[in-house]
């Protein structure tokens, strides 16, 4: 078995998980076609009324900007291609989905407090960040390792060094997203981004704690 079979083999939640997020998309544009955009908001956004968007918020997307999919799909195959390897399928799926459904919470929460409607949110996102943030602390001890490596003046293998290279921006996330959320003035946006990146956080010491 090649190195690249085995390699997709052992990640295949997460191209079922970008594939499954692509195909929603798609659910979502459908019925936006045949109900209208505003219509469709109630199906799959998180709002100040109940509807199956509660449901469906944690892995929705704004249906007005097809570059919001494909940045989460980037960012939700790099976190998952790093992690898949290293945990059960049950628990990998349930860190995802955890994160998903907080990073939808925590803003909805924060919009019923603070925001007057109309308001919207949908978590897909933060799920996605999270989850490499939590993918770069549970394997932070690769960092560690590349550092020994280095000292005794030995190579570094190609595909550790994409890894590590992933593991140290998925860090940096913490720092960079919601930089660039507050430049864009995007609060709903940065609360949902926080709040699954630190979930990630404290779910991956959690991890390795036990």
């Amino acid at each position: 078995m090649s190195y690249l079979t085995e390699w997709v083999k052992r990640r295949l939640y997460t191209i079922g998980l970008v594939v499954m997020l692509v195909l929603w998309y798609g659910v979502q544009l459908l019925v936006a076609s045949q109900v209208g955009v505003e219509s469709a908001v109630k199906w799959f956004y998180f709002t100040s009324k109940p509807g199956t968007g509660w449901l469906f918020s944690p892995i929705s997307h704004n249906m007005n900007d097809p570059t919001h999919l494909l940045g989460n799909a980037v960012v939700l195959f790099i976190g998952g291609s790093i992690i898949e390897p290293h945990l059960s399928p049950r628990n990998y799926l349930s860190v995802f989905f955890t994160l998903s459904v907080v990073s939808t919470i925590v803003p909805a929460v924060g919009a019923i407090i603070f925001v007057d409607p109309p308001w919207l949110v949908a978590g897909a996102s933060g799920g996605a960040y999270g989850l490499w943030v939590f993918a770069s602390v549970y394997r932070s001890n690769l960092i560690l390792e590349a550092r020994d490596v280095l000292q005794l003046n030995r190579s570094f293998e190609p595909r550790h060094s994409i890894e590590l290279l992933m593991i140290v921006l998925g860090i940096l996330l913490v720092i960079l997203v919601p930089t660039t959320d507050v430049l864009s003035q995007n609060r709903t946006s940065i609360v949902a981004h926080v709040s699954g990146m630190l979930s990630g956080l404290i779910m991956s010491i959690g991890f390795l704690i036990d």
